[in-house]
């Protein structure tokens, strides 16, 4: 059986909905390029290539992003989740916080009972219109791979300067129980789950008190060849340690480990 392949850019402002492991049916709505990645890391497990230049101009309007969203709900309204996410880190749109009280209303409208979901590494966090934004988003999840800044110089490759003491900043400015994170755990080409870099990550979740975490792994291509799943007993152990820190988790290995042999 094949090695599962990158994906490609998204090419729409909304697709889906998509099978979710996490959250269901998933429309995703992309607030970025349609043509490149524009992100603030570059993981070693992105399933989407880099590209190299920064968006000028062709980010979508406001209006073009809800108008491909109501669209996509009123032909199908029964999704479990709306999801930002797309070609990179969403909060970067210079009118996030517009976008989201775009979709908070038509979520109300048209789809009341699908979740509203942000997957962000956090990196406007410093900014006030993103944190006003994030009281329109039931479940708004933010990266944290690494407890230690070299372990998540290696996994997510920052290409900003003091990323982790950035992102920590601006998650103990939301405060405790008013985000979520997520953690992606790999091996091979890059190792986040070496005791001490688990150490450090627990650690560091503990002091942060997040409303929940949900530990991942790979399941899908990535564009860095050698980067594998961690395996589902370690991701299960992860999670007995954070709840035994009084944190809920929730793990989802990858489905099948064998494809990335």
């Amino acid at each position: 059986m094949p090695r599962p392949q990158p994906i490609p850019l998204q090419s729409d402002w909304a697709y889906g909905p998509v099978p979710s492991r996490r959250f269901g049916r998933s429309l995703g709505v992309n607030l970025l390029p349609r043509d490149r990645k524009v992100c603030t890391y570059d993981c070693v497990y992105c399933q989407y290539d880099a590209t190299p230049g920064a968006a000028k101009g062709d980010l979508p309007a406001p209006a073009e992003v809800l108008a491909a969203v109501e669209e996509a709900l009123r032909r199908d309204p029964g999704c479990d989740a709306i999801t930002l996410a797309g070609n990179g880190e969403p909060t970067l749109h210079p009118a996030f916080d517009e976008v989201v009280a775009g979709l908070a209303a038509l979520r109300d409208a048209l789809a009341p009972c699908a979740a509203l979901v942000l997957l962000s590494n956090g990196a406007r966090l410093d900014a006030p219109a993103v944190r006003e934004a994030l009281a329109r988003i039931d479940l708004p999840f933010f990266k944290l791979d690494a407890g230690d800044p070299a372990t998540l110089r290696a996994v997510d490759r920052p290409r900003v300067r003091a990323a982790l003491p950035r992102l920590l900043a601006g998650l103990r400015r939301l405060g405790p129980g008013r985000f979520l994170l997520q953690a992606m755990f790999v091996q091979g080409a890059a190792d986040n789950t070496t005791a001490p870099a688990v150490a450090g990550w627990l650690e560091t979740v503990a002091s942060l008190r997040p409303a929940g975490v949900h530990v991942t792994t790979v399941d899908r291509g990535t564009t860095l060849p050698g980067v594998l799943p961690a395996p589902r007993e370690r991701l299960e152990a992860l999670g007995r340690a954070v709840r035994a820190r009084g944190v809920p988790a929730g793990v989802f290995p990858c489905e099948d480990e064998a494809r990335f042999a």
